[in-house]
């Protein structure tokens, strides 16, 4: 398992705060497969969703871009 679906699972486990874009929570769902859908949904129904603005992309291009 990839540190961070091993990350994930253990801040959902232990009940901790899921702060995502809508974006990546998109990604996430898409990724799984039919058995686990139901309970990807249910998890991720606890995420609170940021929606980034314009100045956030460019920073976060900027960060990439080093």
């Amino acid at each position: 398992m990839a540190p961070e679906v091993e990350y994930l699972t253990t801040l959902l486990k232990e009940g901790q705060p899921i702060v995502t874009t809508g974006l990546v929570l998109q990604e996430l769902l898409q990724d799984c497969g039919p058995k686990a859908a139901s309970r990807s949904w249910s998890d991720s129904r606890r995420a609170c969703v940021l929606t980034p603005d314009r100045q956030d992309h460019v920073d976060a291009a900027e960060l990439r871009n080093g």
